[in-house]
């Protein structure tokens, strides 16, 4: 993974910021189509060696990001479900989840900030109590090494609990058996991510 991680960092170091060029009718606020996405980095990504690969199945869409050496990450299958409202076939339905989990697969592993920051600017959001989210790594596409730097570094701005990070790294240890790798680091760092 070393040349695609190389590459992908060179990527993120010349992407820059992608237009807003979509409003969210509901919400208000701005953010990036997938066309503004795919046209403003596609020249990037392919001096970098990179291409993004899109595939829709019964499972939902898989992204894959491929360097020219043979090395890729990818997403796993994933859609949003599929809700026909008024106006919308169920075809145009599914059409629309594709594509709007098309766009969060594209930004995501790319690394790219698509949306306009609106955290904390609706009220109707304080009854709301916080959710402990379990991942399913089953499909995961992260190394221990960079899943670890992650979380610490989610622990340590605050954005992530102590505890929701052992819970990432016990479910990360169902899949990949890492835990005396993960005792290393852990004693190795220990201190560092006390933050509950």
């Amino acid at each position: 993974m070393k040349n695609l991680f190389k590459a992908l960092s060179l990527f993120q170091k010349e992407v820059g910021s992608v237009s807003k060029d979509a409003k969210n009718p509901f919400l208000k606020n701005k953010y990036a189509s997938l066309d503004a996405m795919i046209n403003h980095c596609s020249p990037i990504l392919t001096a970098h060696g990179l291409s993004v690969i899109q595939l829709v199945s019964n499972e939902g869409v898989n992204t894959m990001l491929c360097h020219e050496s043979g090395e890729s990450i990818e997403t796993g299958g994933k859609l949003i479900p599929v809700q026909v409202s008024k106006g919308l076939s169920q075809a145009q339905a599914e059409g629309v989840s594709i594509t709007y989990t098309r766009r969060y697969q594209y930004s995501s592993i790319l690394g790219l900030s698509t949306d306009e920051d609106t955290d904390g600017q609706y009220n109707d959001n304080k009854d709301l109590k916080p959710t402990l989210i379990v991942p399913d790594l089953s499909r995961g596409l992260m190394y221990e090494k960079d899943l670890y730097n992650l979380l610490i570094h989610l622990n340590k701005t605050g954005k992530m609990s102590t505890e929701a990070c052992n819970v990432w790294f016990s479910k990360w240890a169902q899949f990949k058996d890492f835990s005396a790798n993960f005792q290393k680091l852990n004693d190795k760092h220990n201190g560092s991510n006390k933050t509950a």
